[in-house]
């Protein structure tokens, strides 16, 4: 029997995907316009795709989390936009200073957006995610829409568990 040789990895996976996003990168822009150009910032997206899935399989509870509520994502998207910024302090290159900025700019909004939302009347009136009820895990907020009919929001949920959704409808007062 030939015997496997095996080496232990110095760096993560996510660490050496996200590595070879960056390298693919740089390397589309030394090249001049052409087919092979056109291909690395594919295969950058691809390397950056399979490093976030790789973190969302490793992270702990993946299947079964509970459901965060909006101020708690909000307080997780505040420490990555200070995260972001504080990245931007530290690089040298003002092109990636400028994107770090912008990153961190987004998370701020995003949870502006989610502290809107938790303290809307909807959230505070007590509209909690519903539980599946194949699995008992409580389903994520996928999304919302206006029904046409009436003063009506109708809200999708999915269960990340089980990939089963369910749709609720909540009357909502309409400002004048």
């Amino acid at each position: 029997m030939i015997e496997r040789r095996r080496f232990k990895q110095s760096h993560s996976l996510e660490e050496r995907l996200r590595q070879e996003t960056n390298r693919l990168r740089d390397e589309a822009k030394s090249l001049p316009r052409g087919p092979e150009r056109e291909q690395l910032p594919r295969k950058a997206r691809q390397a950056e795709t399979g490093s976030h899935m790789s973190e969302w399989l490793t992270s702990p509870g993946k299947l079964r989390q509970k459901a965060r509520t909006g101020l708690e994502n909000a307080t997780r998207f505040r420490d990555k936009a200070a995260e972001a910024l504080q990245m931007a302090d530290q690089v040298g290159n003002e092109s990636r200073r400028e994107t770090l900025q912008h990153i961190a700019k987004s998370y701020s909004s995003v949870a502006q957006g989610l502290e809107d939302i938790a303290s809307s009347d909807a959230y505070s009136s007590g509209m909690r995610p519903p539980m599946c009820s194949g699995c008992g895990t409580i389903m994520k907020w996928s999304r919302s829409q206006l029904v046409k009919d009436g003063p009506t929001m109708r809200h999708v949920f999915l269960c990340v568990a089980c990939g089963s959704s369910i749709e609720t409808e909540a009357d909502i007062e309409r400002s004048r």
